[in-house]
């Protein structure tokens, strides 16, 4: 599924051409580039690979018939569940269904109130959620709440992170390395690491870096941020990317 995307596309769907496609290192670039695994290939992007996309199907056992991704007379199925009114959200999503729909998947969206989402989202019930992943600016947090198995609780049981209840002892050890390093060297050979597992086992497809958005007018005062001031956030917390 993460070669059959255009992220591209679907950043500028969902943010307008305001912020461009994510990484799969996990990090945000390049705020975060000083923890960048400088092995990792064309920092992380993944471009779009339909064909290489098609083969990994096929070596999972399905067939491409009539436009249709089959496996044991069964068209492939998902499901994206995302709150009906995140507008940027539902813009990706939709993107994703046409990108997915293209290689012979049938994709539909799921578009429920919030308190719907965050129970699906909790509980583990669903076939791919959109959501968010990082944005705390420090790479241990971000990965530690993303991805250490002691969230992955049972489906059905809510947890507060780690949704998609990722289980991996390699990137557990290299959190529990980074959360007790005191050497510039070791906290960035574990951070590489943890970019590494991002990269080829997938716990999660990250596709675009979200924004902090806010509307303002000049009407009664001035100074707000811009391109050149970019310094204050517009908004009084801040958002997942």
């Amino acid at each position: 599924l993460s070669l059959a995307l255009d992220r591209t596309t679907i950043a500028t769907k969902a943010v307008n051409g305001y912020l461009d496609q994510a990484s799969m290192s996990g990090l945000i670039l390049p705020n975060l580039k000083k923890w960048l695994d400088p092995s990792l290939p064309n920092q992380g992007l993944v471009t779009q690979d339909s064909a290489g996309a098609q083969a990994a199907f096929a070596q999972a056992g399905y067939t491409t018939q009539g436009g249709k991704l089959m496996k044991g007379g069964r068209q492939a199925t998902m499901s994206i569940v995302m709150p009906g009114n995140f507008s940027d959200w539902v813009a990706a999503a939709t993107e994703v269904k046409n990108e997915l729909t293209a290689i012979g998947i049938n994709a539909t969206l799921e578009l429920p109130q919030y308190q719907q989402y965050s129970q699906a989202n909790q509980g583990g019930t669903f076939d791919a959620a959109i959501g968010g992943f990082g944005g705390s600016c420090d790479p241990y947090t971000d990965f530690d709440l993303s991805l250490n198995s002691s969230f992955a609780t049972p489906v059905n049981k809510p947890t507060a992170n780690n949704f998609q209840r990722f289980k991996d002892p390699s990137v557990d050890q290299a959190l529990t390395t980074l959360a007790s390093a005191t050497d510039d060297t070791s906290k960035l050979q574990a951070t590489y690491s943890l970019e590494q597992g991002m990269l080829t086992k997938i716990p999660a497809v990250l596709m675009y870096y979200g924004g902090s958005w806010g509307l303002f007018t000049t009407r009664n005062g001035t100074g707000w941020p811009s391109p050149p001031n970019p310094s204050p956030p517009r908004t009084p917390h801040n958002h997942h990317p």
